[in-house]
């Protein structure tokens, strides 16, 4: 009878200890053939699925790197709780998200779109204004020309009077297609640096200003000595224009009086003159921007 309870009760205890065997295997999980490792796919998803359908498990990570896109969410409830555990060489590492960058770039795309469109936009405009009024204005000059006596003809030269249609008109046009939108675009710019330089700092702001008067001062100084010169320029310019027209056209004449001489020292006068006034209005000119471009580098200084 004692042999057989015993014989009942090691089998009971084999019993027992294989359900626990059993079970103890049963609550561990291996991720290793549910995750691809290395970072090969996005795992948030395997894993998640894997929490939710065994409970209560431990999970491992064998060695690999594992990407996540997202978090994973673990049950709430105590007596379903999951036991993550990695090995030596296991890593969860977050799975690189590229919309944010692409979502910046697409702006950046719009914004450079947009300031093609407005660069075409004004670029086109300032074109028809100034064609448009360069019209109305050669039209004006030829019906008051028509109005003129001949002695207006025989006092001025006609390569003056053309230079007055070509040169003049031509300076006209580079200030209305070019002068006149710089001249916009840099006060917007300066009314919102202004801005912002009172907002961040007053102190350097002021000082800023004082610089900027000063640059002011210089520039207008400069300006007002070189509007002469080129006023000069191109009185002479058109003066050339007029000797060179006429002696074209009286070439003939020139020849049968032996006039060669005389005319080619009367051009190099003229030529002379044109040169002098060029360098000069040229030269306070081309000074200026070295000049300003120093007293800026000295107004970074002082703020610095």
């Amino acid at each position: 009878m004692m042999k057989r309870l015993l014989s009942a009760a090691v089998c009971a205890a084999l019993l027992c200890t294989t359900v626990c065997i059993a079970v103890w295997a049963q609550d561990e999980v291996s991720a290793e053939c549910a995750l691809s490792k290395d970072g090969a796919v996005d795992a948030a998803d395997v894993l998640q699925s894997l929490i939710d359908e065994n409970p209560n498990r431990t999970i491992w990570f064998p060695d690999g790197e594992y990407l996540l896109s997202h978090p994973i969410c673990t049950p709430a409830d105590p007596r379903k709780s999951v036991d993550l555990r990695l090995s030596n060489y296991a890593i969860l590492r977050a799975a690189p998200d590229f919309s944010g960058l692409a979502f910046a770039l697409v702006r950046l795309g719009c914004l450079y779109l947009a300031g093609i469109a407005a660069s075409y936009s004004q670029t086109m405009l300032m074109l028809r204004i100034a064609q448009g009024t360069l019209l109305k204005l050669r039209a004006a000059m030829f019906d008051h020309m028509e109005t003129l006596p001949l002695s207006y003809f025989d006092a001025n030269s006609h390569g003056d009077i053309m230079s007055v249609y070509t040169n003049d008109v031509d300076t006209l046009r580079m200030l209305m297609s070019n002068m006149i939108p710089e001249v916009i675009g840099s006060t917007v710019n300066i009314i919102s640096t202004l801005v912002s330089m009172i907002v961040l700092s007053v102190p350097m702001t002021a000082l800023t200003l004082v610089m900027v008067v000063l640059i002011s001062f210089v520039t207008m100084r400069l300006g007002a000595r070189s509007a002469g010169y080129f006023v000069q320029n191109q009185k002479n310019l058109g003066d050339l224009n007029g000797f060179i027209e006429e002696m074209t056209e009286g070439q003939k004449v020139v020849k049968v009086f032996c006039h060669e001489q005389q005319s080619i020292a009367d051009f190099e006068e003229r030529n002379q003159r044109l040169r002098a006034s060029a360098n000069s209005a040229n030269g306070i000119a081309n000074i200026l921007m070295p000049i300003n471009n120093n007293l800026a580098h000295l107004s970074y200084v002082l703020c610095a």
